[in-house]
């Protein structure tokens, strides 16, 4: 690897910690927020306990590192197919559990997917409240065929979500392995499996459940083109085009996910002939996905529009005077009159003209926009225990899983910073492993600018778990190392 390279991705390692730390406080500070302590009391009780946390990873890294090694090679010596069932049966079963406590409901975002999905079924228009695109379609078309089969149905959602979760297991448990080794592949899967904000969101009606896989799956499939030869990297390549455009019509952020791809081969010294026909390969995938739905758009609209018509609109609620970092109804200019295509040009165009006036009250509201992206794991929780006010946020049942998701969540970022700490000094790069994380910054990045809160992290999920456990394979390499050493 070029030694410029080098430099730039043990710099993006170092930003990586940052992020880690500062999702250590925003967990704490966000948790400390809701119990309504004064302001600088919890800056300062959220930001000793992060620094705390992290001297202590730093401090006790080789230990830790020790103990996860030795717990993935124990997981790691069960035979792979009863292990991974296992993994299955036990993800399932928690999940039956928590949909049997918690039947899904419908509300909000959830109702309007569902009904989009059942008009599909039913061969009816894609409109929903005067709208053609404002709601991006890779969610209703994805259970559009179910419901034609099946009937439209909360149960029949719940057995998506179910197989859904078993996809994505597969999927983290590859990742892992291609990212870290066997035993961080055994210990992603099972913290993945038992995850309470992921057993949570089987009993919810959201596209992010979907979204996990995708994002997965896209990241796997690069990584593997990277060391395949030809042909195998053209299918590799093409495989995650195909899983990207599909994640881009769920959720239209996704479609500069490319720039995670570009960096990498930039920073690895990818040879730029072959860097071009990567992206043109990721490019034709995509678009052989997109392009049917943009051309319907055409005829609708009579202009291109590629996805959805809600980016400008959102981008200017979460950037004008009432913005506060997450949802709000509308902004200080209400867009909701106007036509779906100017309410969306107008969005964007206002949008930039206050960031463009306002730089230091946009770096402020990005900060507060990160700690709502990192600071709550709980959206799984919440869409199935408080939807339609089934219980009320005080409750203790409510409180003590919403705590013990949020512990969950706080000790993974732990083990991500523990991922980064226990990298020997001047070891090489672990190229595969910040491929992961440039994904995961990705959408950080994006959540900095846009609307936030913590349901904006749940397509990285599977990404964020096999970066925490990649720590499991230093072990490995240290004893392998060490054995090599003495037969010399």
């Amino acid at each position: 690897m070029a030694r410029v390279g080098d430099i730039l991705a043990g710099s993006i390692l170092w930003i990586a910690a940052i992020v880690a730390i500062e999702a250590m406080f925003a967990i704490l500070f966000l948790n400390l927020r809701l119990v309504g302590s004064p302001g600088p009391v919890n800056i300062a009780a959220a930001a000793t306990t992060a620094l705390l946390l992290g001297f202590l990873v730093f401090r006790f890294r080789v230990q830790l590192v020790h103990m996860i090694g030795r717990t993935g090679d124990r997981l790691a010596a069960f035979p792979r197919t009863r292990y991974l069932l296992a993994l299955a049966l036990l993800g399932l079963v928690l999940r039956l559990i928590w949909v049997g406590l918690y039947p899904p409901q419908l509300a909000s975002d959830a109702q309007v997917y569902f009904t989009l999905a059942e008009r599909l079924s039913a061969n009816e228009a894609y409109y929903t409240a005067g709208t053609w695109a404002y709601w991006p379609p890779g969610y209703p078309l994805f259970l559009a065929p179910f419901f034609a089969i099946f009937g439209s149905s909360l149960e029949a959602v719940v057995v998506l979500n179910l197989v859904i979760f078993v996809a994505s297991l597969l999927a983290v448990f590859a990742l892992a392995r291609e990212t870290g080794g066997e035993g961080a592949a055994c210990l992603a899967a099972a913290l993945f499996s038992v995850w309470p904000n992921n057993v949570g969101l089987a009993a919810t009606v959201n596209k992010e459940i979907l979204l996990i896989l995708l994002i997965t799956t896209t990241t796997l499939l690069h990584l593997k083109s990277q060391a395949a030869a030809h042909p195998a990297r053209l299918y590799f390549l093409g495989g995650a085009g195909l899983s990207l455009g599909y994640a881009t019509l769920v959720q239209p952020a996704f479609q500069f996910f490319l720039l995670a791809p570009i960096l990498f081969g930039l920073l690895g010294g990818e040879r730029p002939l072959r860097l071009l026909s990567s992206l043109v390969l990721l490019v034709a995938g995509m678009a052989v996905v997109i392009a049917p739905w943009a051309y319907r758009n055409h005829g609708v609209f009579g202009e291109f529009v590629l996805v959805s018509t809600n980016g400008g609109d959102g981008l200017y609620r979460a950037n004008n005077p009432l913005a506060h970092g997450g949802w709000i109804p509308v902004g200080e200019v209400d867009l909701s009159g106007l036509p779906e295509l100017e309410a969306n040009k107008e969005g964007y165009k206002l949008a930039r003209r206050w960031i463009a006036e306002n730089p230091a009250t946009f770096l402020a509201l990005s900060v507060e926009k990160q700690m709502r992206f990192l600071g709550d794991d709980s959206f799984g929780i919440a869409g199935s225990m408080r939807i339609n006010d089934r219980l009320p946020a005080g409750s203790p049942e409510y409180i003590a899983t919403k705590g013990l998701a949020n512990a969950f969540w706080l000790g993974l970022w732990c083990l991500a910073l523990l991922a980064l700490v226990a990298r020997p000094r001047g070891g090489p790069v672990p190229w595969n492993l910040l491929f992961v994380i440039l994904c995961v910054l990705y959408l950080f990045g994006v959540h900095s600018i846009a609307e936030s809160n913590g349901k904006y992290h749940v397509p990285v999920m599977g990404l964020i778990v096999v970066w925490a456990c990649v720590a499991a394979s230093f072990q490995a390499r240290r004893e392998s190392d060490a054995e090599s050493e003495i037969r010399r």
